[in-house]
């Protein structure tokens, strides 16, 4: 994965599919970008932490 981008709604539905299915492999992730819009709406872009730091 070179990049993940999400674009989050302050919204609790309580059930759904998960977004990467059933996966025990983690992947430390850093915050690279976050832009907020009206209504709380956020949009985030995460790209792969680097082992070194």
């Amino acid at each position: 994965m070179d990049e993940l981008r999400l674009v989050v709604y302050p919204m609790v539905l309580g059930a759904g599919d998960r977004l990467f299915g059933e996966t025990q492999d983690k992947i430390a992730l850093r915050l690279v970008e976050s832009r907020p819009f009206g209504g709380g709406v956020v949009k985030m872009i995460y790209a792969p932490a680097m082992a070194d730091g």
